[in-house]
């Protein structure tokens, strides 16, 4: 087929036009077989690399049908592969399987798939890389291999579920480990806790096929505490039916910018962590005289009470409820000062289960109020169980204490999928929410319960605190027939299975 009637071809055949004339020319002599396939399952255009796989010239394919190098018992994963492509929204999708050549034998192959558009978005063909299995790696894979392996910019491959399948050494550079021991661990756990969110939303974008690229910025956090700048690029597709994620991780400052704002929270992690190991001392210090005074008093009550006045039993009634009350604000105190950032263990959890086990954990105090508490359909999220229980805690605690006493305590927990996020809601049909309700999540801010008995004022802190480690918000709003609802988010999960 002489130029001209190639040209005259590419002018009417739309997946030609959608590769493009320059990307033809730098392929016509690639040691990469290319191929363009147009709707009707014909070859557009196949390069000199192809038809040698196959047996064939490149004249005498284009306009024949794609099936003349497929076997029979191939076709079906081919169509299946389109399928998958299609339906999954990734721009490629890697696939390894024979192909048929002229003189009836078979070799096998590897095809990267790609979709072409036209300039409207519209479906008009395919584009396929092929590189024959059997062949060795040319001098171009091993030197590409060796630049990614020596590279000074961070390459990583990830599975569908967000763990590391291969990295090199500038990626566990930045992050202050190891190769050898990313493969396996969840990529978004050496992210900084502020950038978690974000990056958590895009990796779910990702696996979702909302998105097939995405560009952020994300903090690792090294094994000292410090942090790298970076930018992320990552990108999604297809190998033979399994989803892969490719990332690209550039030090924006090459480790040595931003030295005086790292000096500083460096200096406020110090300072976080004294503030810890303080509260677990004066805690201890605390409880064990505490436990000392309430014991005493028990035991008076136990062997003297026989001889005590009404008056003396309610003095002796005070004075435990005082110190049981102490014991609590010093439990809630230590709680939020171990809450930090940098403590999270995120990992894949059923939000139901959380609840069941937070329930089963105020089974009494809930049948001594007689409340009911029920549940909707509640989503897998990406959490620390630990901190997420603790939050879920407070707040249907919170829920019983702060009841309506003409009413039986109505609670319920349910969720809803937000912009790249969920938002799981507590709702009751208590007292409603005091008027300077935006101060409830500060530190010392009490209500009064039904009966009077005031909170620790540190519970509902501990829970900001915590979910925004998680990159979420707290918040509370009156329910139009009385009550509240405490609401908090968490990042949507779809990049996890």
């Amino acid at each position: 087929m002489s130029e001209s009637h190639r040209e005259v071809l590419k002018s009417r055949d739309p997946a030609l036009a959608a590769v493009g004339q320059q990307y033809l020319d730098v392929m016509r002599d690639s040691h990469i077989g290319v191929v363009v396939i147009d709707m009707s399952q014909r070859f557009s255009w196949v390069n000199a690399a192809f038809a040698r796989i196959v047996g064939w010239r490149p004249e005498q394919l284009i306009g024949q049908p794609s099936l003349l190098t497929q076997s029979p018992d191939n076709q079906e994963q081919s169509e299946e592969a389109i399928e998958r492509l299609t339906s999954s929204g990734a721009t490629f999708e890697w696939l390894k399987r024979p192909v048929l050549r002229r003189d009836g034998t078979s070799i096998e192959v590897t095809f990267e798939w790609r979709f072409l558009r036209d300039d409207g978005g519209g479906l008009v063909g395919f584009l396929a890389h092929v590189t024959s299995a059997a062949s060795e790696p040319t001098a171009a894979d091993h030197i590409y291999a060796d630049l990614v392996a020596a590279s000074d910019v961070g390459f990583v491959l990830l599975r569908r579920d967000g763990t590391v399948a291969d990295a090199n050494v500038a990626l566990a550079g930045l992050v202050g480990r190891r190769p050898e021991d990313l493969v396996g661990e969840p990529f978004a756990s050496y992210m900084h806790a502020d950038d978690l969110g974000d990056a958590l939303h895009a990796l779910g974008d990702l696996v979702a096929a909302r998105q097939t690229t995405v560009e952020l910025p994300v903090r690792f956090v090294r094994l000292d505490g410090t942090y790298v700048a970076t930018r992320v690029l990552l990108r999604t597709g297809i190998d033979d039916g399994r989803q892969w994620i490719a990332g690209m991780v550039v030090d924006v400052d090459g480790g040595g910018g931003a030295q005086h704002a790292e000096a500083i929270r460096v200096e406020l992690e110090r300072s976080n962590r004294e503030l810890e190991d303080f509260a677990a001392t004066a805690s201890h210090d605390l409880k064990s005289p505490l436990q000392t005074i309430t014991g005493f008093l028990e035991l008076l009550q136990l062997t003297e009470g026989s001889a005590l006045s009404e008056e003396g039993h309610d003095y002796i009634r005070r004075a435990l409820a005082g110190g049981h009350r102490m014991s609590e604000t010093i439990d809630s105190f230590l709680a939020f000062a171990r809450t930090n950032q940098q403590n999270l263990q995120l990992r894949s959890a059923s939000l139901d289960d959380l609840v069941v086990a937070t329930l089963a954990g105020l089974e009494a105090r809930i049948a001594a109020a007689s409340a009911s508490v029920t549940r909707g359909e509640l989503p897998t999220v990406v959490c620390d169980t630990r901190g997420v229980g603790v939050v879920l805690q407070n707040l249907i605690s919170n829920a019983i204490r702060y009841r309506d006493p003409e009413r039986r305590p109505i609670i319920e927990v349910s969720a809803e999928r937000g912009p790249n996020q969920w938002v799981i809601h507590v709702s009751d049909n208590g007292r409603g929410l005091p008027a300077d309700a935006d101060h409830l999540f500060e530190m010392y801010v009490q209500g009064e319960s039904e009966g009077g008995h005031a909170g620790t004022g540190i519970g509902l802190a501990t829970c900001r605190r915590i979910i925004e480690a998680h990159g979420g918000r707290i918040w509370a709003e009156p329910r139009n027939d009385g009550g509240s609802i405490f609401s908090f988010s968490l990042p949507d999960v779809d990049l996890i299975d």
